[in-house]
């Protein structure tokens, strides 16, 4: 197992074979995580503590949903999908995340920013 701290929590690698990759991601109180897509991974999530919302367009310029999320949930995100996760709690966001797919590294993120008018890709 590894754990790496971020700026809005952290994330531990519990498992990982040839073709997936299975984390524990922790969402501080009032914090989100990076906005980003992925080309060559699905992810599996299951939300096991707390509660918050996620943001995701189905398509790079498509419209922006926003849903609710709480313990015992669970979603798919797959390849190309823009999302980014929020915590709207008190308490620690808790998700377990499986990560499968051709591709399983950190260099296959695309970050995107935010503004009024949406998400767009970061330059």
């Amino acid at each position: 197992m590894s754990k790496h701290e971020k700026l809005w929590g952290s994330v531990t690698i519990l498992n990982e074979g040839h073709n997936y990759r299975v984390k524990e991601i922790v969402v501080l109180p009032g914090e989100d995580t990076s906005i980003e897509s992925h080309d060559f991974r699905t992810e599996i999530i299951h939300i096991v503590g707390g509660h918050g919302e996620i943001a995701f367009k189905k398509e790079a310029h498509g419209e922006l949903f926003v849903k609710h999320i709480r313990y015992g949930d669970q979603f798919t995100i797959p390849e190309f999908m823009v999302h980014n996760i929020r915590n709207t709690n008190g308490e620690d966001l808790i998700l377990i995340q499986v990560e499968f797919g051709s591709w399983l590294s950190d260099e296959d993120v695309t970050h995107w920013v935010s503004n009024m008018s949406g998400m767009h890709r970061k330059s």
